[in-house]
């Protein structure tokens, strides 16, 4: 006959005081005068910091957190569907208003967005496409030149031929 042997585990619980520390929300005005204090220029764009800093231009969050540090020489003054233009040493480029750039300085040229997509030329070739808000190519580079009309259509030109799109 086999002999059983039950085993009886205790444990013990330790108990850790943790200190529970409360942080109060920052106000625009506070994180304003932060930013100032580190930065040349700071612009408040819609809960969103335009920062400038020895002549680049940068970003930070609503809670004044650095999200894009200052390597753009330029960028547009006004969000155009959540987009805006940015300009750097490659070209035109374009960030989100949740702070992620969606296409790098590359382009030569750009219209502002309208609808989900803009018209960018491409700075090897000088030709024309579109990219939508993602940066994604949705129409190749392929045109001579496009023009936006106040239609908000396009007229692109391939060659000697002429075209209204949408």
């Amino acid at each position: 006959m086999a002999k059983t042997t039950t085993t009886k585990k205790t444990t013990t619980k330790k108990t850790t005081a943790t200190k529970k520390t409360t942080t109060a929300k920052k106000t625009a005005k506070e994180i304003m005068a932060m930013l100032k204090s580190k930065y040349d220029e700071v612009y408040d764009d819609g809960g969103v910091y335009s920062i400038k800093l020895n002549g680049k231009w940068g970003f930070a969050d609503a809670s004044g957190t650095v999200k894009i540090k200052p390597c753009y020489t330029g960028i547009e003054t006004d969000w155009t569907e959540d987009i805006m233009t940015t300009w750097g040493a490659g070209g035109v480029g374009f960030i989100n208003k949740k702070l992620e750039e969606i296409a790098k300085p590359q382009f030569g040229s750009s219209y502002p967005f309208q609808n989900g997509k803009t018209a960018v030329q491409q700075k090897s070739s000088g030709k024309w496409g579109f990219i939508d808000n993602k940066g994604k190519t949705i129409v190749p580079f392929v045109f001579d030149s496009i023009e936006r009309l106040h239609s908000g259509k396009y007229e692109v030109k391939i060659g000697p031929f002429v075209f209204i799109s949408k």
